[in-house]
C-alpha cells in the first residue's frame, strides 16, 4: 500500500471537490499512471468530483484522452450512466 509516508493509502487521498489521484491521472490523460492505478482492486472507476458531478469517464471523454476511456470501459464495475451527464456528449 503506498501511503506517501501519512498512514494514509494515496487512492482514499482527495482534494475538497472529491478528485483522487486517479481523477488527476486521467484528467490530464496519463494513461500508465491512470492504468496503474485502475488495476488496484480498492480503485473505484465510478469516483465523481463533487465540484461539477463529472465521473472519470466523463472527464477523459472531454479532455479526449482516448486510452484512459478505453482502460476505464475495461471495467467490469465501471457504470457508464451514473450522475446523468452522459460521456457521449463529448467527442
Amino acid at each position: 500500500m503506498v501511503t506517501l509516508g501519512t498512514g494514509v493509502p494515496i487512492l482514499t487521498l482527495r482534494t475538497r471537490y472529491n478528485q483522487t489521484p486517479l481523477y488527476w491521472a486521467e484528467n490530464r490523460g496519463y494513461e500508465g499512471t491512470a492504468n496503474l492505478l485502475l488495476e488496484r482492486e480498492d480503485s473505484n472507476p465510478n469516483t465523481a468530483d463533487t465540484g461539477l458531478g463529472r465521473t472519470l469517464l466523463v472527464q477523459a471523454a472531454s479532455g479526449g484522452h482516448r486510452g484512459v476511456v478505453k482502460l476505464l470501459l475495461k471495467r467490469e464495475d465501471l457504470n457508464p450512466d451514473i450522475q446523468g451527464f452522459p460521456p457521449i456528449l463529448f467527442p
